[in-house]
């Protein structure tokens, strides 16, 4: 499984309770949650996302009080949000592990790769080949060697696959006009 697509970089730690906010948390619209995701980061992100993204974040931390997913409400509309947004896979420094599984059987990998985060800038283009577990940036100038992270499971690559699958479904019913 390859996505390719264009890097968003926030350049800074993110907290889980900063990727949607809770007062919006509890919408079961999409729209909704893509509209309001990370926009306590950066309030343009949502208007700038293209389907296929990928976001690019030094780390993702757990809010000081909670330690656990089972402690974080907001840990699957996380999750949806980021989806709901097109971003299609996240690279990082670090994350929690729970965040990292329960995003992964949604479909949306969390890469903990430290030398590509330090290396990627904003819009470079990047490839992400899951199963053998290399980033390699598309740019023609400094075209590094793949940065390498542990390959995903096959269940993981089963999931992203159903993930881009409905994306798209989701996008070609859009513009269709099939919504209303």
């Amino acid at each position: 499984m390859v996505l390719a697509g264009y890097v968003r970089r926030l350049a800074r730690t993110v907290r889980l309770d900063a990727i949607i906010d809770p007062a919006h948390a509890a919408s079961d619209d999409p729209a909704v949650l893509a509209a309001h995701c990370l926009e306590a980061i950066d309030p343009t992100l949502s208007a700038t996302i293209r389907e296929g993204d990928m976001l690019l974040v030094r780390d993702i931390t757990f809010p000081p009080s909670s330690s656990t997913a089972a402690d974080e409400p907001h840990t699957t509309t996380a999750v949806l949000a980021l989806q709901a947004l097109g971003i299609a896979a996240v690279i990082c420094t670090t994350a929690p592990p729970h965040f990292i599984a329960l995003a992964a059987s949604y479909g949306l990998p969390i890469i903990e790769q430290p030398a590509s985060v330090a290396a990627i800038i904003d819009g470079s283009i990047v490839r992400i080949d899951l199963e053998r577990g290399t980033i390699t940036t598309m740019n023609r100038a400094n075209r590094p060697a793949p940065w390498q992270f542990a390959p995903c499971p096959p269940e993981v690559c089963n999931a992203v696959r159903r993930a881009q699958l409905l994306a798209r479904m989701r996008r070609i019913v859009e513009n269709e006009g099939f919504a209303d």
